[in-house]
């Protein structure tokens, strides 16, 4: 006598709780074995490098050696940096008083130092264009001005992200020529109004005191990061700071420093600043010429000051600039 067959939804059915139960037996396996990525650690996320805030491009004027005088304001500014020695000490110092400055930086030292040049800007100070290699810019040709300028100025911001607006002639040697394809660059040329000559280390008391007895509103004061022992330079900061916060007066940098120049009732200054004028024009003949034509008893003096400081200053520049 044959078996009898279960009926087909039998079949069904029991192939279907198989199925289940194999299921069900999987789930529980995997349930208790560790899982191998519960067992690793999660991997940090890489911190992706901060690009600066893009900021508007302040006035361009053509040349300035102050600020307003109207404001009870005052700029820092260092020169030849970065340097490895003493551009963080200053940093430092400036952080700690929670004052901003303006570094003129050097191209070459940019390429070699490029993390200092991102710590100045990470600070919050505006860094400047100083040329590559600090010549006297009034002793080269248009084509080797513009490169000074332009490699100095990309550099600048190919490390930094910083588009540089502002920038300073070495020595102070400036002629027409300089100024027409500095503005052509969209660069304002700035200068100074008080110079500690902090760079011939005169002594910490001797940069204390030319600062402090020539600091006036809109004052521009001339100092140095780089291009040799600046050991001075830094401990004089401190005191220099606190003298000048007690007597009211507000820190900001250079491109601060030209916005409140031309605002409002002091348009009028940034647009003779553009303008040609005899005592500007010996001013620059004083770089090239030596011309002194009609521009007036401060335009000679000027250019005297200039006969007899200039050739100092670049013998002492040959040896500062290698760090």
């Amino acid at each position: 006598m044959a078996a009898r067959q279960p009926p087909p939804f039998y079949r069904r059915f029991l192939f279907l709780a198989i199925l289940v139960a194999v299921l069900l037996t999987l789930l529980v396996i995997s349930d208790s074995r560790p899982s191998s990525l519960a067992q690793q650690p999660a991997r940090p996320t890489a911190t992706p490098t901060p690009t600066p805030t893009p900021t508007p491009p302040p006035p361009l004027v053509y040349l300035a050696a102050h600020g307003n005088p109207k404001l009870h304001e005052i700029a820092l500014t260092f020169d030849d940096g970065p340097s490895a020695g003493y551009t963080r000490a200053i940093l430092n110092v400036l952080q700690h008083y929670h004052v901003l400055a303006t570094f003129f930086m050097l191209g070459i030292w940019v390429q070699r130092y490029p993390d200092l040049a991102r710590a100045v800007v990470a600070a919050g100070d505006a860094v400047g264009d100083h040329t590559w290699n600090h010549l006297d810019l009034t002793t080269l040709s248009a084509h080797q001005i513009t490169q000074q300028l332009t490699n100095t100025r990309n550099i600048i911001q190919q490390v930094t992200g910083v588009h540089p607006y502002v920038f300073r002639p070495p020595y102070e040697a400036y002629n027409r020529q300089v100024l027409d394809i500095a503005h052509s660059l969209k660069l304002s040329t700035i200068l100074w109004n008080i110079d500690p000559h902090d760079w011939a280390r005169p002594g910490v008391g001797s940069i204390i005191s030319t600062v402090r007895v020539n600091a006036k509103n809109g004052a521009i004061i001339l100092m140095h990061d780089g291009g040799g022992d600046r050991s001075q330079t830094v401990k004089a900061l401190p005191t220099i700071i606190e003298q000048l916060q007690k007597r009211g007066f507000t820190f900001v940098t250079i491109p601060q420093l030209l916005v409140h120049l031309t605002s409002g009732s002091n348009a009028q200054l940034a647009q003779e600043s553009l303008k040609p004028n005899p005592v500007k024009e010996q001013l620059c003949a004083c770089g090239a010429s030596r011309e002194a034509g009609e521009g007036g008893a401060e335009a000679k003096a000027a250019c005297q000051r200039e006969r007899l400081l200039r050739p100092a200053v670049r013998r002492q520049g040959r040896r500062r600039y290698t760090q």
